[in-house]
C-alpha cells in the first residue's frame, strides 16, 4: 500500500502520528503512520560588523536594534547605522535596557541618561532635570496592557541623587514607588517584568551590604515580597530579569558571586501558584533539581538538571516555551543552554560543538521562527558577532543524528594548505559540499566522489568558514578554521 502525505507550509517540524482509515473505518486501533516533518530551510547567518548587543529588538518593520555599552545600532536589513552620544542625542552611559515602542522606535534605559525614546529620527529624553523620573540610573523597561511604561531605576551613582525605585509613566505623569509606599528597602530596582495577568514583577537589591537580591510583585493593589528568609528563594546575589512562559510561569536565572564552582544558589528557577522549582549546576550534590511547595516543603528532589555551568547569567523564553540560558564561567561564558521542560531535553552549545561564534552569550531574542543572539570571547573583551538561526537545530553541527555526522570527517582542522574530507558512507561519497565565509557568501563547492577528497585552501584567508551538505536527506553543518 502506498500512502502519500502532503505537508503544507503551516505544518510545524515535528513527528506526527496518523491513524490509517479505510472505507470501513480504521485499519487497526494500534496501527499508526509515523511521519517526521523536518524544516528543510534551517539556516544561519553571521553579521561580521563587531556590533555589541546586550539587548536585541526586532521591531514591527522587521528592523534590528542592538544596544550594547553606550552605543545603539540599527540595521534596516540593508545598512547598519551607529548612534552614540557623539553623533546623536543618545545620552551618555551604559545602556541597560531596551524595548520596542508600541508604535515606532525603541525605548532605552541608560546608566547616566535616564530614559530615552528614539523613533529613528527624533529623540525624547527623560531624566531628573526635566521629568518626574528622579534617577538617571535607569535599569530596565516594560509596557503594561494599558500602554503605561514601567521603569526600574537604582539610586544614582555616587548617591548624588537618591531617586531609585519603580516608576510608572502614562505619557504625561510619572508615579514613583519606593521605600515610603512599598516594601522596597534601598530603592535599587534592577529589572521590571509584567506577566500575562498584568502583575508587576521586580528584582530588588534588598541588602546592599551583602548584595543579596529579592523579588517583589504588585497586582495593582497589594505588594508581596519574596526573600531567602521568607520563601524558597536562595540567597543569590544576582537574580536575572524575570520571564514568563505561555502558562504564566515565572522563570529567572540565579547567580552567587559570579561563582566558578558548583553552588546550590546558582542555576534557574521557576515559580507558579503551586510550586517553586530550581535547577542547579549538574555537579551540585546530593541533588541538583528540587521542587518545593510555596511553603518550601520538598515535593521532589533528583539529579535531572543538565546545566553544565556553575552559574547562569540570564535566560530567555521563546514562543515555543524553549528556555535559552547564558551559561557563565567567571568572566568567560560557557555557551548557550537550551532546555525543553516538557521532555526534560537539555542541549548545551559551545563554539567547539556548534556554529556559535564564541562562548560568552550577550543578547538573545527571537521571532516566530528565528533565534537571534550575540556572542563574544568573554564578557569584557573580544569582538562580538551577531548571528541568527532559523530553527534551533541549525545551531548545532548536525541537526539530525550523530550517525550521519560520523559519516564525514575533516582534517587537519585548523588547516593551512589542504583540507582532507573523509567519507565513510556511500551517500557521503555522492553528496555536494558547500563552503561559506562569515558574511554568508559561498566561496567554494565540491562534489564528493571518493572516500578521501582533497580541497586546496591555500588561497583562503585566515578565519572561520562554514560548510553545509546533505547526507541521507539529513542536513549536516559545521565549521573549519584556516590558520597559516
Amino acid at each position: 500500500m502506498l500512502v502519500t502525505v502532503a505537508v503544507n507550509g503551516s505544518c510545524q517540524p515535528a513527528q506526527y502520528d496518523f491513524k490509517i482509515i479505510g472505507a470501513n473505518g480504521p485499519v487497526s486501533d494500534s496501527t499508526y503512520l509515523h511521519v517526521k516533518v523536518k524544516n528543510q530551510y534551517c539556516r544561519f547567518f553571521d553579521f561580521a560588523n563587531n556590533v555589541l548587543a546586550h539587548q536585541i529588538v526586532i521591531d514591527k518593520k522587521n528592523f534590528i536594534w542592538c544596544a550594547g555599552g553606550a552605543q545603539l545600532d540599527l540595521f534596516d536589513r540593508s545598512t547598519w547605522t551607529t548612534y552614540t552620544s557623539s553623533n546623536s542625542q543618545l545620552p551618555s552611559g551604559y545602556i541597560y535596557g531596551m524595548i520596542e515602542d508600541t508604535s515606532a522606535g525603541v525605548w532605552l534605559a541608560s546608566e547616566l541618561g535616564g530614559v530615552s525614546h528614539f523613533d529613528g529620527t527624533f529623540w525624547t529624553i527623560y531624566n531628573h532635570t526635566n521629568s518626574g523620573l528622579l534617577s538617571d540610573c535607569a535599569q530596565d523597561l516594560a509596557f503594561d496592557n494599558s500602554g503605561n511604561l514601567w521603569v526600574a531605576a537604582k539610586n544614582d551613582i555616587g548617591n548624588t541623587n537618591l531617586g531609585g525605585g519603580l516608576y510608572k509613566f502614562d505619557g504625561l505623569n510619572w508615579t514613583r514607588f519606593d521605600s515610603t509606599n512599598t516594601p522596597l528597602t534601598n530603592n535599587n530596582v534592577s529589572s521590571v517584568s509584567i506577566d500575562h495577568n498584568g502583575v508587576i514583577w521586580i528584582v530588588d537589591d534588598a541588602d546592599v551590604g551583602s548584595n543579596v537580591e529579592c523579588i517583589l510583585t504588585y497586582n495593582g493593589t497589594n505588594w508581596t515580597r519574596y526573600t531567602y528568609q521568607n520563601s524558597c528563594l536562595p540567597d543569590a546575589n544576582r537574580i536575572g530579569k524575570i520571564h514568563f512562559d505561555s502558562q504564566n510561569n515565572a522563570w529567572f536565572a540565579l547567580a552567587y558571586n559570579n561563582g566558578s564552582s558548583p553552588d546550590n544558589r546558582c542555576g534557574i528557577m521557576k515559580i507558579n501558584n503551586t510550586e517553586w522549582e530550581i535547577w542547579n549546576d549538574s555537579a551540585v550534590t546530593p541533588y541538583n533539581h528540587r521542587v518545593y511547595t510555596p511553603g518550601c516543603t520538598i515535593i521532589n528532589q533528583d539529579n535531572s538538571s543538565r546545566i553544565h555551568s556553575p552559574s547562569v547569567r540570564d535566560l530567555y523564553i521563546d514562543n515555543s516555551d524553549q528556555i535559552y540560558m547564558k551559561a557563565e564561567l567567571t568572566s568567560s561564558g560557557s555557551g548557550l543552554i537550551r532546555f525543553i521542560e516538557a521532555s526534560n531535553t537539555w542541549q548545551q552549545y559551545t563554539k567547539t560543538n556548534s556554529l556559535l561564534f564564541e562562548n560568552a552569550i550577550e543578547g538573545i531574542t527571537s521571532t516566530i521562527d528565528t533565534l537571534w543572539l550575540c556572542s563574544r570571547q568573554d564578557y569584557i573583551f573580544g569582538p562580538p558577532r551577531i548571528q541568527y538561526f532559523t530553527c534551533a537545530d541549525s545551531i548545532i553541527i548536525s541537526d539530525v543524528d550523530q550517525v550521519n555526522f560520523n559519516a564525514v570527517n575533516f582534517f587537519p582542522n585548523p588547516a593551512s594548505q589542504k583540507l582532507i574530507i573523509m567519507c565513510s558512507d556511500r551517500e557521503c561519497m555522492n553528496s555536494l559540499i558547500e563552503f561559506f565565509d562569515f558574511e554568508g557568501k559561498k566561496i567554494a563547492s565540491r562534489q564528493l566522489i571518493n572516500e578521501q577528497n582533497e580541497i586546496d585552501v591555500s588561497k583562503w584567508a585566515n578565519g572561520i568558514y562554514f560548510y553545509s551538505m546533505t547526507i541521507n536527506n539529513n542536513s549536516i553543518r559545521g565549521k573549519i578554521v584556516i590558520v597559516k
